[in-house]
């Protein structure tokens, strides 16, 4: 994740992005606005993201196409889906999908926020776990390798007195 994370903000709606925007403004990632999925998507797979929020209802893309479309890319990135029905079923599919969570409009951007913040903690502890069981496997392999042994059985051998 980078120092200062980038969101991607999906809605068709140019208020709600607007509003994202403003809202963006003293926050401590950067945002994106899409009204266009598809224009999120193209995005998303050229310069990555470290989370989205994405409208449920939009035309062309629904958010639970976008989902799927960003796990075919990244099966990791939190991803919080925006829906203005009282219906949460659609969420709980796309939760089912791999979204991490969901919000249901209208709702306070205090609230984003804190849903913003979790996700984007959780992330990072997953890939701080992910470093340290790579270094932990390196450390084994090299610890592990044949050849690896050698070098040390030579430096011990030429450190014993009276050689």
């Amino acid at each position: 994740m980078t120092e200062c994370p980038n969101i991607l903000f999906v809605d068709d709606d140019p208020k709600a992005g607007e509003l994202m925007m403003r809202f963006s403004e003293d926050a401590s990632f950067n945002c994106h606005v899409f009204q266009d999925p598809q224009s999120a998507l193209d995005y998303f797979k050229d310069d990555g993201a470290d989370l989205i929020v994405s409208d449920l209802r939009m035309p062309g893309l629904t958010g639970t196409e976008l989902l799927k479309e960003i796990r075919q890319v990244n099966d990791d990135v939190p991803f919080i889906i925006i829906t203005g029905f009282a219906n949460v079923d659609n969420a709980i599919e796309a939760i089912r999908l791999g979204a991490s969570d969901f919000i249901k409009k209208p709702f306070d951007m205090d609230e984003l926020q804190v849903l913003i913040e979790k996700n984007l903690g959780v992330q990072q502890l997953i890939e701080e776990n992910r470093r340290l069981a790579e270094a932990e496997d390196a450390a084994h392999e090299e610890h592990d390798r044949p050849d690896a042994v050698a070098p040390l059985a030579l430096n011990l051998q030429r450190s014993e007195p009276g050689r």
